[in-house]
Order: C-alpha cells, then structure tokens, then sequence
C-alpha cells in the first residue's frame, strides 16, 4: 500500500476498562498481559504504522474530557475526534482538525449497557454532536433520500442500517479515503467524510484492497479491543506482496503439512496447513512460483482458511495467498510452500 503512495495506519480502539478501569467491579482483576498489549509487540517490531489510541485517550482523560457514553462501550463523539486526529497525524496527511468547531451535547443516547440491561426503557446519556457542513457532500453510496444531516444521523446510530459500505465525495476536501472500521468508526463518520474528496467506508471483517490499494491517499484499519484476537479469522482480500531478496538456501519445505490451489478469473490462491512442530511464531511463509526454469516468492498470510480446508476448530497454522497471474502461464506453474 505505501509502495503505491498511499498512507497506511492501523489502529485498535481500547475497550471502555483500558481508559476507565476505576468504574470496574472491585473484584475485576486487570491483567496486564492482555490480547492488547501482546499484539502491540508484534506490531512495533514489525514496523507497522500503528497508533496507540489507549495512550491517546489516557492523555486526554488527564483534563477531564468525558471520552465514552456513560452507558455505553463506545467511546462519545469527543473521544472520537480525539481519535480522528491522531490517525490523520500518524498518516502524515494534511487535515481538518475540527479546532473550535461548535457542538452541542444531548442527552439523547440508548448505550447498548443501558439497552442490555433495561431493554423495555433504557436510560439516556449525553452524545457530542459537531457542527460539520453537510451541505456540500454527495452520498453515492447508500443514497440520501432525505438531508444529508438526516442520513448521517441513521448511519451513525447504533442500528448499523445500510453502512456496511459508505461512499462519499465533498467538493471541500482534500485527498482519498480507504477506512476499515467497526462500530467505533461510526462515530467518526462526519469527520472523514468532512475531510476528504472522496471517501470509501467499509464495516467488514474481511480487509479488502485487492483492486483498489493504489486510488486511495489515506487508507486506515480500525478495529476494536475486544475483537482484536480475531484479527486472523478472516484473509484480507489483499493480493500477496511480491518477496524480492528472498535467500532461498535459508528456507524449507518439509514444514508444509497441507497444500491446497484453486485458479479463477487470473487469481492463484495458495492456501493450507503448516506442521506446527517445524515452524515458529515469527516464520515468514513464502510461496514459490516457478515457470521456464525462472522462480518468484510472494509472502503469505498466516491465516488459516478453515472453511475451505474443512476443519472443525480453528488452527494458527494455516496459510492463504492469493496471486494474480497470467492466464497461459496458470497450468504450466509449479506451485511451492516454503517457510523460513
């Protein structure tokens, strides 16, 4: 993705406990080694655009913002603007940072704890609405049958009602938009589609730039805390980066426990089981394509494609690539697992 000039972060919003941990139950015990901060390692150490959104909250928590619904897991429309800032910042981009901007608070919100809880007549609490022109945007995607004002409230409620893909453009803004995001993204909403030309916002669990990674100036990941382990469950729709430099002598292939490949509309995909008893946890795993005596490597993500292999359990050490190629070279190609 930046290879094709396009700002990449990732980011985990942090669960409600991380930034109000005193508000949990006395005998909750916190434990430090958390899906969290165990995934944040392998982040830092391999040099993924990641922001820290825990440590953004916590900070601004130190002046008294109220960051998250009171009745809510969410963080409120502040905590989201906070949020928004320090994506932009990180991708380096040049931003609308909504200083200043008017707002207003009411007390118009039914938290899903609220709703849980008293679900014949759930309590309101107080959400952040901010003054952002609207007037100007087109909806292409779902379309406004209404105000544009009417529409953006519906997509940033918590009904989840045709925004599994938002698509925008605004006259005013500047740059181009991949966002992947959750329900805390919504929040977030009038933000980005403020801020930029055009803007493609996605809810899916599946991470999908096969044929779009290099028409975007922006593209941002979000996830949240709670679902963070379930980052691997689903194969990114992403084609496989090509591995240049690779030192064929220093892999194997005796750690391939199963290999399966399908071909379809100028797609190889790569996909099975590692023995676990020969790899590690930071193996690289690398497919080798080789055609008229000539080889090519591409790198493989480390997620199991369970359905496709028919488990009954999910495996951490599975395999998926997905490769374009040539459609006469697609039954001439000798097709290779191999890890390092």
């Amino acid at each position: 993705m930046t290879s094709q000039g396009a700002h990449f972060v990732f980011t985990i919003a942090p669960d409600k406990n991380q930034i109000y941990p005193e508000y949990m139950p006395a005998g909750y015990i916190k434990n430090e080694n958390n899906t969290l901060t165990l995934l944040e390692k392998y982040l830092k150490a391999d040099k993924i655009n990641y922001v820290s959104l825990k440590d953004e909250m916590l900070e601004h928590k130190k002046s008294g913002d109220q960051l998250y619904l009171k009745t809510d897991t969410h963080w409120n429309g502040l905590g989201a603007l906070y949020g928004y800032n320090a994506l932009l910042s990180a991708a380096g981009s040049p931003h609308e940072t909504y200083s200043g901007i008017d707002y207003t608070v009411t007390k118009d919100w039914a938290g899903d704890i609220a709703k849980m809880l008293y679900p014949a007549d759930p309590p309101l609490c107080s959400q952040y609405y901010f003054d952002i022109d609207m007037t100007k945007v087109r909806f292409i995607q779902p379309r406004a049958s209404g105000s544009n004002e009417e529409l953006l409230r519906e997509l940033m409620s918590d009904a989840e009602k045709n925004d599994v893909n938002i698509r925008t453009m605004n006259p005013k803004g500047k740059g181009s938009l991949y966002f992947s995001r959750d329900s805390f993204g919504r929040a977030m909403l009038p933000f980005v589609i403020g801020n930029y030309r055009s803007a493609n916002i996605t809810r899916s669990r599946s991470f999908d730039l096969k044929n779009t990674a290099g028409n975007y100036t922006d593209i941002i990941y979000e996830m949240v805390e709670r679902k963070a382990d379930s980052i691997t469950d689903n194969v990114p729709l992403l084609y496989a980066p090509k591995a240049d430099n690779v030192n064929a002598d220093a892999l194997k292939s005796d750690a391939v426990k199963e290999i399966k490949t399908t071909f379809n509309n100028g797609e190889l995909k790569v996909y099975g089981l590692l023995d676990p008893e020969k790899v590690r946890t930071e193996s690289k795993i690398f497919i080798k394509l080789s055609f008229d005596g000539e080889s090519s490597y591409y790198e493989a993500f480390p997620i199991t494609e369970t359905l496709l292999l028919d488990l009954d359990e999910k495996s951490d050490h599975g395999f998926s690539a997905l490769i374009p190629i040539d459609w006469d070279k697609a039954d001439k190609l000798s097709v290779s697992v191999e890890v390092d």
